[in-house]
């Protein structure tokens, strides 16, 4: 019996040294209000609790005062005071504690925008203006005139169902100086969106090289090409050209 009593004597001491003083609680709950207040008035800058409050206390009890320096007093008395009410068990819970003082001001004073105000006023102004429509718009104004369609064509590409190349490069040649103007991948079926003429080269292993030309103002919009299949690699199509490899077979 008696080490039974000394253990819960031990026990109780240690419960004790555990439990916060009432002066850190109260503390704490000051700081949550007080921290929790500052974070509003520098986010909402006017539209702030702390601001509205202010506005209240210098309308309806005295001009003396202004700014949020009496509101902050407010804010920290509520906070210890609720946390001297509520008894948390620890600092984080009286930190919290202050937060709520601080959400009860905002349910009080609500938020308000005032550029969302604004733009409503406005909105409800617009609806009082009565617009006709003018019946020659598209005459005096290019901007509403209809806008002609950008020219397309579309290459699809046949080729024997029992072979298909790894890859199909396509590329895209200045019909002048040859020169390179684009080069992609494609599959067996792509879009030209370019508006000046061309020479379209379509290249893929284990098939012969072709080359068209392609005139944006031509009126065709669709080319069927058929892919042949060839023994002579890629690199020897490019040194001799097209034409002499099919000359060659």
């Amino acid at each position: 019996m008696n080490t039974t009593s000394v253990d819960l004597n031990q026990t109780q001491v240690k419960e004790k040294k555990k439990a916060e003083s009432p002066a850190k609680l109260i503390i704490s709950g000051i700081l949550g209000s007080f921290c929790y207040g500052l974070t509003d008035l520098f986010s909402n800058n006017e539209s702030a609790a702390l601001v509205k409050l202010g506005n209240i206390i210098n309308d309806h009890f005295t001009q003396s005062l202004s700014g949020v320096a009496v509101p902050f007093v407010i804010l920290i008395i509520l906070g210890g005071v609720l946390c001297w009410i509520y008894q948390p068990s620890n600092r984080l819970d009286a930190f919290t504690r202050g937060f709520t003082v601080f959400a009860a001001l905002n349910i009080v004073s609500p938020y308000h925008n005032q550029a969302l105000a604004e733009k409503d006023q406005c909105a409800v102004v617009d609806k009082t203006v009565k617009v006709e429509p003018s019946k020659t718009r598209s005459k005096h104004f290019p901007q509403f005139q209809a806008i002609p369609l950008k020219k397309v064509a579309v290459v699809t590409l046949v080729m024997p169902a029992d072979k298909r190349p790894e890859k199909i490069i396509v590329t895209y040649m200045d019909p002048a100086t040859r020169q390179v103007i684009k080069e992609f991948a494609t599959d067996t079926r792509f879009v030209i969106t370019e508006s000046k003429p061309l020479l379209v080269k379509i290249a893929a292993p284990g098939f012969r090289s072709m080359v068209f030309e392609y005139q944006p103002n031509s009126g065709k919009t669709h080319y069927t090409l058929k892919l042949e299949p060839s023994k002579v690699p890629l690199g020897i199509q490019e040194i001799f050209g097209p034409k002499r490899v099919s000359a060659l077979q």
